[in-house]
């Protein structure tokens, strides 16, 4: 029984997970080569520009050749739609749309980021190979010439953009002021130099700088100092910045060599021989870490996209646009109920598609064709479909169905309200159905006098058989479905889905998705619940559920901290089984408790669902949370090992910083079998970037079967949300690039007093042998070297990194090796040989028993040999042995009091040898001139003779 109740519960939350933000439902396609479906909208926030408009054209056709060019031929875009916002009124699109949605593009035309400016950028929350959810394009970067020389040509960052959004690469560049991807790096004793010397001894060598880039690269330049900008500094990072000639680190996002940049053309890094783009393994940007040294084309070539060799085009075509605008659909329902023994039907279908069915945002009118009654009856006219006007109606619907009598006058038609569905629809020409549930017969003669042009789509049900009206409906390109059966609950789910076919409303922003502040299941007896709600304005809805109607013993009430009482109104239809109570009152905007009282049976078998949802008005916090399931041990499909949670906590575009994330994983086949897991926005382990509002963490396989999971928001002292703010989204190149390891530090940001949200991430399915661990830990991101001091011959390093988990970011790692080399490529490697050394740190007082996302301090010994580098990396290891990646690579110089030490130690056995040497000197001669008898008193025996 509790099976169904958990399956009775997927169908309740499928249209929510549908609103998911998920990589994989894209609409684009590739045929011949060619991108087919590509979706590039325009922000409502926007002004209105055909400019605009024929610069992303223009724009897009320069980057399909190049794209075409820069994978070896393989793939360029070839249809390509344009989405205008509901709000353009002088362009004109070619066509209107409901299938298309800003929220679903996959490049979006917005105004600058008070974070990116107007840098393009990718949103990619998830790993290697997974492709972005949308790329971020300006209007100003795509039509002022200025910006080029900051940012680089649009239509080149336009490939760059798509290949990280999808193929799933990363960035190959440094930031400046990162510790973890520095804008340029020190490679000291990482390759042998051009004559072959290979011992990483010497100053010039020493002091050489290379790019951060994807390829190998010296740079020319002079140091300054940081703070007066003079000549005359110290070549040391902390006190020096470096000054590049003639290269400007913002204007290539991904390397290119020399060649390429004077060409202007497009090439990716890749691994072969001889290649005049040869991946740099060793750069400590982004996509090496994430890739695991990978180049962007052995991460691209796993793709689909370039399996198919044989179908390749020998060139690109013409790029094809459509300009279309976004539509909301209008629905009209047209219901007979002239007919008792199928009018209970009818309207059962009729509740359950306004309640289950009407897609929110659309716009929806319903018509009644009573008996009785010589005209149509008006239940509601356009009515946008929120979540409490479709409780609106249905009620309407309900009263009015009520009035209908047996009656042998004439009654009004099918035809009667086909004719008021037009008039209602006299103002749209485009994304209109009308939905007619006929039980009567209809006739040639009653459909004469329409429009032969009729172009609304007709889906109609009846249960009689009328082929007069079925060539009618066809005509409209719509659907007949004549039924043999009564239209009972099955019959009535299957024709709510089909009819979804008919109605194209696009997806709604996410300042009008409702907000979740409860979603409890409850089994057996109870007397109610408990809810917090934080005061955000709007309408609320609290609704429960249940499997069996007869387990609610009396209509459950809703009351609040201030007194208010609400009694709850059944559903119409018994079929749902559902309770309401829409409050939309001063009640709704008092931070406090709601309290459900209840009175229910004692049956096990039995459950009530309590759900308290909010219809916000203007901006308001939201969260999004979704699920990624990782491969199984063996790379069997369909099988899993646990699954990566997120969780996007915005205001708008805002993050919200701080907030307290948790997740509650419970097996769908035994509800008692759960887990409680904290998400983190720290940039540790599951999360990419820290201070980007994105939180997440790894989901282990903890039981096998069906698993759902609901994500829990609340706030403390530290939560707040960022401010947007103005300064430097000018059209001065001022600003430096955003974001490697971590946002930037907000300069203004509003605290959230007091914040409750609830998000259903999804179901995911886990096959795997919990007994045989095969999960390794996460690798370290952010090592760190903290000091340096001399100890006897070694030198102590000290080192401090945040702690990964036992099976990735879960639990805790049971060892950690440190990996320690005079070059930077034996430490990144695989296996550490091949002059790498192990070393065991030693913990600092509890850093050694540090879970997940602690931080841990330790120490290293290393020999001391003066003036030189070393470079280190963290292993981390689980129980049974198995270890992470290696961890980014911290390079820690032996100069300064050190160096001056062993040079004031090597000065002193030098004064000493030499001064032994004169003394040597000195005798030698004195003894080999003298004669053995005459010198005898050198050796003689003082004793007289006898």
């Amino acid at each position: 029984m509790r099976r169904l109740g958990w399956a009775w519960t997927c169908l309740c939350v499928a249209a929510t997970v549908a609103l998911l933000p998920t990589a994989e439902a894209t609409r684009v396609r590739l045929r011949r080569g060619g991108y087919e479906g590509v979706v590039v909208a325009i922000s409502p926030e926007v002004s209105e520009s055909q400019e605009l408009v024929e610069a992303i054209k223009d724009k897009i056709k320069v980057a399909s050749r190049l794209l075409f060019n820069a994978t070896r031929k393989t793939v360029f875009f070839k249809k390509v739609t344009i989405l205008l916002p509901r709000t353009w009124r002088d362009t004109k699109p070619d066509s209107y749309r409901g299938t298309f949605s800003y929220e679903e593009s996959d490049i979006r035309v917005a105004p600058a980021s008070s974070v990116f400016g107007h840098q393009p950028y990718t949103l990619q929350p998830e790993g290697c190979g997974r492709p972005g959810q949308f790329s971020h394009f300006t209007p100003e970067f795509l039509t002022n010439k200025n910006l080029s020389y900051v940012w680089g040509p649009p239509e080149r960052l336009m490939v760059f953009e798509w290949a990280k959004l999808r193929w799933g690469v990363f960035e190959e560049i440094g930031y400046r002021d990162d510790e973890t991807f520095p804008l340029y790096y020190r490679r000291y004793c990482d390759e042998e130099d051009d004559d072959g010397d290979d011992d990483g001894e010497g100053e010039n060598r020493e002091d050489r700088l290379t790019a951060n880039l994807c390829v190998v690269g010296n740079l020319e330049g002079r140091y300054v100092d940081s703070k007066t900008g003079g000549e005359n500094c110290s070549r040391r990072e902390e006190e020096c910045d470096f000054l590049v000639k003639d290269f400007r680190a913002n204007l290539w996002p991904v390397s290119l060599d020399e060649e390429a940049r004077r060409s202007r053309d497009v090439a990716f890094c890749d691994d072969e021989e001889g290649s005049a783009h040869r991946h740099n393994s060793q750069a400590p940007n982004k996509h090496n870490l994430r890739c695991k040294g990978e180049s962007w084309w052995a991460v691209m070539r796993r793709h689909p996209d370039f399996k198919d060799t044989l179908s390749r085009p020998s060139a690109p075509k013409e790029t094809q646009f459509k300009v279309v605008q976004q539509i909301d659909a209008r629905v009209v329902l047209v219901l007979d109920l002239t007919q008792p023994r199928t009018a209970d039907g009818s309207l059962a279908f009729a509740r359950r598609w306004l309640y289950e069915g009407a897609e929110a945002g659309s716009y929806v009118g319903v018509l009644l064709v009573l008996p009785g009654s010589r005209e149509v009856v008006m239940v509601a006219q356009m009515t946008r479909v929120t979540l409490s006007s479709r409780l609106e109606i249905i009620r309407d619907l309900e009263k009015k169905a009520a009035r209908g009598e047996v009656s042998s006058e004439p009654t009004a038609s099918v035809r009667k309200g086909l004719q008021e569905a037009l008039k209602m629809l006299t103002d749209t020409h485009f994304n209109a159905v009308i939905i007619v549930v006929s039980s009567n017969k209809v006739y040639k003669k009653d459909l004469v006098d329409f429009d032969p042009n009729w172009t609304t789509p007709v889906y109609t049900i009846s249960s009689v058989a009328s082929d007069d009206l079925r060539e009618f409906v066809e005509k409209t390109k719509g659907k007949f479905v004549f039924l043999t059966d009564p239209l009972d609950e099955d019959k009535q789910r299957e024709l709510v889905v089909d009819v979804a076919r008919y109605v194209s409303q696009p997806r709604g922003p996410r300042s009008e998705t409702p907000i979740s502040f409860q979603n409890e299941m409850i089994w057996g007896k109870t007397e109610g619940s408990n809810v917090q709600t934080d005061g955000t304005p709007g309408t609320y809805v609290f609704r429960l559920s249940t499997n069996n109607r007869n387990h609610v013993l009396e209509p459950p009430t809703v009351a609040h901290s201030n007194g208010k009482l609400y009694q709850a109104k059944l559903q119409a239809g018994s079929s749902l089984n559902q309770w309401t109570v829409v409050v939309d009152d001063a009640s709704t905007s008092e931070p406090g408790a709601w309290v459900w009282r209840l009175n229910t049976t004692d049956d096990a078998d039995s459950f009530v669902r309590l759900e308290t949802l909010l219809e916000p008005k203007g901006p308001v916090v939201q969260v999004e949370s979704w699920i990624e399931p990782t491969s199984g041990p063996d790379g069997v499909t369909g099988a899993s090992a646990g699954a990566l949670l997120y969780a996007k906590v915005t205001q708008g575009e805002m993050p919200v910083l701080g907030a307290v994330v948790e997740a509650i994983v419970s097996s769908a086949e035994n509800s008692s079998v759960r887990q409680r897991l904290r998400l983190f926005d720290t940039g540790h382990g599951a999360d990419a970037q820290t201070k980007d509002g994105l939180y997440s963490c790894f989901v282990p396989p903890f039981a096998n079967g069906n698993l759902s999971v609901e994500v829990k928001v609340m706030s403390n002292n530290e939560t707040k949300v960022r401010q947007a703010v103005q300064d430097g989204l000018s059209l001065k190149p001022s600003r430096k690039m955003c974001c490697g390891s971590s946002f930037p530090s907000a300069t203004k940001t509003r605290p959230v007093p007091y914040m409750n949200r609830r998000s259903h991430a999804g179901t995911f399915a886990i096959n795997y042998n919990l007994r045989d661990d095969r999960i390794p830990p996460f690798r370290v991101t952010d090592l760190r070297a903290k000091g340096v001091a001399l100890s006897g011959f070694y030198v102590r390093v000290r080192l401090a990194w945040t702690a990964t988990g036992d099976d990735c970011d879960f639990g805790q790692a049971s060892r950690y090796t440190v990996r320690a080399s005079r070059r930077r490529g034996p430490v990144q490697a695989e296996t550490c040989v091949d002059a790498c050394s192990k070393l065991e740190p030693v913990f600092e007082a509890g850093a050694a028993s540090s879970k997940a996302g602690q931080r841990v301090t330790a120490s290293v010994y290393v020999p001391n040999y003066g003036a030189t580098h070393f470079f280190f990396a963290v292993t981390a290891y689980d129980e049974v042995g198995n270890a992470s990646p290696p961890s980014n690579v911290v390079a820690v110089g032996m100069r300064g009091s050190l160096y001056r030490d062993w040079r004031r130690w090597a000065q002193i056995l030098q004064w000493v040898l030499l001064s032994v040497l004169a003394a040597v000197g000195l005798a030698l001669p004195l003894l080999l001139a003298c004669d053995r008898h005459q010198c005898r008193f050198l050796w003689q025996d003082e004793t007289p003779p006898r």
